[in-house]
């Protein structure tokens, strides 16, 4: 079927069903009369994305919720200055307006959701109430964004507003009210009126004067709702994963096992440090219940738990390589640094074991005490360092992964300044024990003999235990082994790209 056919199927089925097309100016009358309206936005150009399933889901909804909600739907082609009046993003945009405020559907595009979304809106009451412990130890179990207000029974006026604001939010954001000034103190809330917003992984965000009008505090909730991450759900899965953002994911068979829970630590520290000024969503996919969405995006069951980057400005998705390093903070960090630099997949990224050293970070790094510190000062003009490039490289790979302890590190002495007492062409490497770092040893050549290296690492070496050294030189020894086979380098110990394997085996 072409694509016009697509777009003339969709639209018959606009016609014929009982979603009737209006105008934005044909809404602006509607919204005052209405307590309900159902919106779907749509384009003519991308009438691929308005199924047909959605256009009979909606219509059956129509017919069931007929007596308390009104079904409508507008063409951005014929209306564009909806677009920016409603900030829309995702094809079809569902907007929901209740007694006169517009808000949008972030929920999944399915029949159930939008029947179970609407269904809470018009039978549940947005606000719970919190009365005992247990009541606030459910209510702040799930890793979602949470409001809470303390107010006495009294404080009618102040309660209405509040309420009127959970309307606002309700199927997106829980709210609840505290009476109980005990259990108000658990929340951190000292003064009646007060209301918090609850994020996890942060701190939580008080209000700083009573809010006396519903969209003062809307406005103030919208200000500071926004998380460093969120666990999808399929009522919110349109807002924490938009197409126009990209989103780091962290995928976990479930989150409460001990396996996930040391994934999920290493995830909640990437997104404290990388989220805010990277304009990078993080988000949690628990795949115990959402399997059939993380098969959808062609990820295996034996492949969890597993990070990846989805990138929409470049159309790429980036599956971290746990088949090359383990998941943990060091390699998670620099895999996902090396996707903001706009390295992975290029030669940096090939390169990432080998710690880059500048003037700012040569302390920090080489006079560690607690590692080894191997320092190669690279120049071009050096036959040496040639030479040692892709021994380096996979030595660094296998060090990272095995005896992390021992570090390899690059200084770039072409194009900064070299301190004086390491400037030698004939030693570009020197290596720092972890206990003695004032007596860097210079490392005499050849340095292309992976073997002799690895021995005098480990000769010299005073980080690691000798239980530790002996078990890497079996798996070395194994390494070695596997490497004199005729098949190419053994995926299951470390990785490596075709092009050095075509240069120089280990």
């Amino acid at each position: 079927m072409t694509f016009k056919s697509v777009g003339l199927v969709i639209l018959f089925f606009l016609l014929c069903s009982g979603l009737k097309s209006i105008s934005l100016k044909q809404l602006e009358q509607l919204v005052p009369k209405s307590e309900f309206l159902f919106i779907i936005f749509y384009s003519d150009e991308h009438l691929q994305d308005l199924s047909k399933r959605v256009i009979e889901e909606v219509d059956r909804m129509s017919v069931a919720f007929q007596d308390r909600i009104k079904f409508y739907s507008i063409s951005l082609d014929e209306n564009p200055d909806a677009v920016n009046l409603f900030v829309i993003q995702d094809l079809p945009t569902v907007v929901v307006f209740r007694e006169g405020y517009p808000r949008m559907y972030y929920g999944q595009r399915t029949g159930y959701s939008m029947y179970s979304f609407l269904q809470d809106l018009l039978t549940n009451d947005p606000v719970k109430v919190l009365l005992h412990k247990n009541d606030k130890k459910q209510f702040t179990s799930s890793e979602s964004v949470k409001v809470v207000g303390y107010f006495s029974k009294e404080k009618t006026q102040s309660i209405e507003v509040f309420k009127q604001a959970a309307k606002q939010f309700q199927g997106e954001l829980p709210f609840a009210i505290v009476h109980d000034p005990k259990l108000a103190k658990s929340f951190k809330l000292k003064s009646e009126e007060e209301i918090i917003i609850l994020k996890p992984g942060e701190r939580q965000i008080h209000s700083q004067s009573i809010f006396t009008t519903r969209d003062d505090l809307i406005t103030w909730i919208e200000q500071n709702k926004k998380p460093m991450w969120a666990a999808l759900t399929f009522n919110n899965l349109y807002y924490v994963w938009q197409s126009s953002r990209r989103t780091f994911v962290a995928f976990v068979k479930n989150a409460d096992e001990h396996g996930s829970k040391t994934i999920l630590s290493t995830f909640r520290s990437l997104a404290k440090q990388y989220g805010p000024q990277n304009q990078i969503s993080f988000v949690i996919v628990d795949t115990s219940q959402y399997k059939d969405f993380t098969q959808g995006l062609g990820i295996k069951d034996e492949d969890i738990p597993i990070f990846a980057i989805f990138d929409p400005f470049n159309r790429k998705e980036h599956f971290f390589p746990k088949e090359k390093y383990p998941m943990n903070m060091k390699h998670s960090k620099r895999w996902l640094e090396n996707f903001i630099s706009s390295k992975l997949g290029t030669r940096e990224d090939l390169l990432a074991d080998i710690i880059q050293l500048t003037e700012d970070n040569f302390d920090n790094i080489v006079y560690d005490p607690n590692s080894d510190v191997l320092v190669e000062f690279y120049d071009a003009a050096c036959m040496n360092c040639i030479s040692l490039t892709p021994v380096y490289q996979k030595l660094a790979a296998i060090f990272a992964q095995l005896l992390p302890s021992v570090v390899l590190a690059s200084f770039d002495a072409q194009n900064r300044p070299v301190p004086e007492k390491f400037k030698s062409r004939q030693h570009p490497l020197f290596f720092f024990p972890a206990k003695d770092k004032n007596n860097a040893i210079p490392l005499p050549g050849p340095h292309d003999e992976p073997l002799k290296l690895v021995d005098f690492i480990l000769d010299h070496q005073q980080g690691a235990t000798p239980e530790a050294i002996e078990q890497f030189r079996n798996i070395f020894s194994s390494i070695l082994q596997q490497q004199q086979q005729p098949e190419s380098y053994d995926e299951d110990s470390i990785q490596m790209d075709s092009e050095d394997q075509e240069k120089e085996e280990l």
